[in-house]
């Protein structure tokens, strides 16, 4: 008998729990930690406003107004660089700043941007990485640059060299037989 009501008095208070828990409102935090897919808030409303400046400098670049583009491109880099949580933006937003420069024709700053965005991108430039053609683009942009400042020696090199990392076979482990 005892199995019987100590077996009732835990299915009640199970009972009794689930009740309680369908009444009770979820907790509501107010603070920026709150997150979506693993992204703070903060981080969210960062994105966005970078973004929305981005944005502006592709229509302004549209548009043909390259010195617009480049004032907005040069605001979402200093973003980039004020705020840590856009630290993953950051090669986005200096390929549109060259791309800006580019544009504009200031070729010495687009070279500039252009060499650091490979830089930065030397790991994915090694022969054995399965990045390289995230490397070629960086480098075929600077390429480009070297190209219409007239530097067509160290333009022709360049994209040799990128050639080369597009067009060199995989390097496969021998089979084991």
């Amino acid at each position: 008998m005892s199995r019987k009501f100590t077996f009732a008095s835990i299915l009640l208070l199970v009972f009794l729990f689930e009740a309680h828990a369908q009444q009770a409102p979820p907790v509501q935090r107010k603070d920026s930690v709150v997150v979506s897919a693993g992204i703070s808030k903060e981080q969210l409303a960062l994105e966005d406003q970078l973004n929305g400046i981005i944005s502006q400098g592709d229509q302004a670049l549209k548009s043909g107004d390259a010195a617009a583009a480049i004032k907005q491109y040069e605001s979402a880099r200093d973003l980039v660089q004020k705020e840590p949580l856009l630290a993953e933006q950051k090669d986005r937003t200096m390929k549109k700043l060259g791309t800006g420069y580019f544009r504009g024709k200031r070729m010495k700053e687009a070279i500039r941007i252009f060499s650091d965005r490979v830089d930065t991108r030397r790991k994915d430039c090694e022969s054995e990485s399965t990045a390289v053609s995230s490397c070629a683009d960086a480098e075929s942009d600077l390429c480009t640059a070297r190209m219409y400042d007239n530097d067509f020696n160290d333009a022709l090199v360049c994209f040799r060299d990128v050639e080369a990392k597009l067009t060199c076979p995989p390097k496969f482990s021998p089979a084991k037989t």
